[in-house]
């Protein structure tokens, strides 16, 4: 027990995050399984979870970017969907989200392998959450360094601006949600509010804004178009 102890000292030491050296993280009162192929769940993303409480259940979910499956349990977990599809790009992620299934015991979440700019979708859901990689390339270098040498960067980054997500579901979010369903993104810096914004109104979204326990700006809520 020593030994192991240690061990888990002296890589706390190098900088890994806690979290992965006990492969385990709470999130809105639940444990989940981590490791290196999912993000560490913060605690500003429990307001995601919050907001969709407030006009559940909804009959069906999609989660983008489900990592450890961590937002789509956590729904189940809530009562707050009936059924829930939850998507990622990275098969080892899945496999801990899977894991994290099991463990909770949840029977009305799937989990499967698509890429949301790739594939096409055949039903339409009446919530969508979503917390994207939202760190641009440039802020991604000025990381710190137990983000950069340990959390998954596809989870971080999407390699370019941070607003490829954003400008994703500007333009085609009619063909996954339903007429009267909503979105709810999580966003990163408050300075990229302004851009989020203008990308929705743009298009005619009706939207509204939510902070975090921090008093930022850190969600944002997207309702029907409003020719409807």
């Amino acid at each position: 027990e020593v030994n192991i102890f240690n061990v888990f000292i002296n890589r706390r030491i190098k900088g890994e995050p806690f979290q992965y050296i006990l492969k385990e993280s709470s999130f809105y009162g639940y444990n989940f399984f981590v490791n290196r192929d999912t993000l560490i769940p913060r605690p500003e993303s429990e307001t995601i979870i919050s907001i969709a409480k407030k006009n559940g259940p909804y009959c069906s979910t999609l989660d983008i970017g489900t990592g450890a499956g961590i937002l789509a349990i956590t729904l189940s977990l809530e009562k707050t969907s009936n059924n829930i599809d939850a998507i990622d790009i990275s098969e080892d992620a899945l496999k801990i989200a899977k894991k994290n299934k099991t463990k909770h015991n949840v029977q009305n979440v799937n989990f499967f392998k698509k890429d949301i700019f790739k594939d096409i979708f055949h039903k339409k859901y009446d919530l969508i959450v979503c917390n994207p990689p939202y760190i641009s390339k440039e802020d991604y270098l000025n990381l710190d360094k137990h983000i950069k040498l340990y959390e998954p960067k596809i989870a971080l980054t999407d390699n370019k601006d941070g607003l490829s997500f954003y400008k994703f579901f500007s333009k085609n979010l009619i063909n996954i949600l339903s007429p009267k369903g909503k979105i709810i993104l999580e966003i990163g810096k408050n300075k990229t509010k302004p851009i989020i914004e203008k990308l929705f109104q743009k298009n005619q979204f009706n939207f509204k804004w939510h902070k975090d326990l921090n008093g930022d700006y850190r969600i944002i809520e997207l309702y029907q178009w409003k020719q409807y």
